[in-house]
């Protein structure tokens, strides 16, 4: 457990090469460990082009009836904008997803993503409250990471909006306190936030976290770091003018 939260770390902080290594030591003792610790970014919405594209093949690979791998499936066609399969996943999914062989949280997670594909396909309000009942109905936020998964894109979409902006701060600083590898995914999230509603402070703050704990990410993730050195860069000129 003690090496799994090493690993987990390392992919919340950009260190995807570290992860991987230390996941490919769990490969033939704990299936979920070597497929997690490989896909941190992944969950934390904040993947690089070669994770994307290692998810991509590994989901084109993955037999169909699963409904776990459909969950997968389903948020990453969401963040690539393809609602067809989104919604084509969640609907396998839900379809076996309430069985016993099953925890009772899957399918509150699926709900729940449903409501983001109503939201992409135009229906906010709808889709928020939906997305929001989903996540409420698993018991939490955050754990296990399935849910936090899906619960962090709402919240990311929830600051997007003026009427949800501050509930999704909310969730953001609070929401995600037992995830250590996507807390400090989650600084970005914030300093973006802060910074687009001129709250400098609080902008400052977050982005200094971020560039703290992002300070060793591997070349791939060296652009987000750089944009946010620049963030906080520009903030702190502008805080001494």
């Amino acid at each position: 457990q003690l090496l799994a939260t090493l690993g987990l770390v390392r992919g919340g902080t950009g260190q995807q090469a570290g992860a991987v290594a230390i996941s490919d030591s769990f490969k033939t003792s704990s299936l979920d460990y070597y497929q997690f610790l490989r896909m941190v970014p992944f969950y934390g919405n904040f993947t690089s082009d070669t994770l994307n594209q290692a998810l991509k093949n590994g989901l084109a690979k993955a037999p169909p009836g699963n409904p776990f791998v459909d969950l997968l499936r389903g948020v990453y066609a969401y963040d690539t904008g393809d609602v067809p399969r989104m919604q084509a996943a969640i609907q396998a999914g839900l379809a076996v997803a309430g069985g016993p062989n099953y925890p009772p949280w899957l399918r509150g997670t699926l709900v729940a993503l449903d409501g983001l594909r109503m939201v992409a396909q135009g229906d906010t309000t709808g889709g928020l409250a939906k997305a929001d009942a989903g996540i409420r109905s698993t018991g939490g936020f955050g754990t296990p990471p399935f849910v936090a998964m899906v619960s962090l894109r709402i919240a990311q979409l929830q600051v997007t909006r003026p009427a949800t902006r501050e509930e999704g701060i909310k969730r953001l600083r609070y929401g995600f306190l037992d995830r250590v590898e996507l807390l400090p995914i989650i600084q970005y999230d914030l300093a973006k936030v802060y910074d687009a509603a001129g709250d400098k402070p609080n902008a400052i703050a977050a982005y200094g976290q971020f560039v703290r704990l992002w300070g060793k990410a591997d070349p791939d993730y060296q652009p987000r770091l750089n944009e946010a050195k620049a963030a906080l860069q520009r903030l702190t000129a502008e805080g001494t003018k």
